[in-house]
């Protein structure tokens, strides 16, 4: 991975680049066909920056590679209950630049967010599909945890990972 990669928070001029890339790499997961109502939050940067804050990890010519977004407490996109807990959803990376480490800096950049903000645990879920966060997430880490498990409306799996960051 280039050096010269900044995560940083997203700009408005960036939201649709933002949902084109979000959605790119939720497409490429093996086993995992986000429908058209997911897709469509995927793709909706400017209703996530209302309640949460979004980061983006861009090259130097401008161009994003990645982003995600990190909850800072207890509100609309909290999947957690704990009022000393925070977030980590939607983690993505352009299929493209995926493999260099763009996803492990985004989600270092929400470690480093909820120990700022004094937060004791970073909470995240994802489907069994995507290994390769499993792996990421295991390796700054998380630790699984099936208790906090939570199924969508739809039925599906979403498995827990916490950080404790005590």
């Amino acid at each position: 991975m280039s050096a010269d990669v900044v995560v940083r928070p997203v700009e408005p001029r960036e939201y649709e680049a933002v949902g084109d890339v979000t959605v790119a790499a939720y497409m490429t997961v093996e086993g995992f066909s986000p429908g058209e109502r997911y897709q469509a939050e995927l793709r909706d940067v400017a209703g996530r920056v209302e309640s949460a804050e979004v980061l983006v990890a861009a090259a130097g010519d401008g161009r994003i590679l990645g982003a995600v977004t990190f909850v800072p407490g207890p509100g609309p996109l909290a999947e957690f209950d704990g009022p000393d807990e925070s977030g980590m959803r939607m983690l993505a990376v352009d299929p493209e630049a995926q493999g260099r480490g763009v996803g492990r800096l985004l989600a270092q950049a929400c470690v480093e967010r909820a120990r700022a903000t004094g937060r004791s645990r970073l909470v995240l879920h994802t489907t069994g599909a995507m290994a390769g966060a499993h792996r990421l997430y295991r390796g700054l880490g998380f630790a699984r945890t099936p208790d906090l498990d939570m199924r969508t409306q739809g039925g599906m799996l979403l498995e827990a990972y916490i950080l404790e960051l005590g």
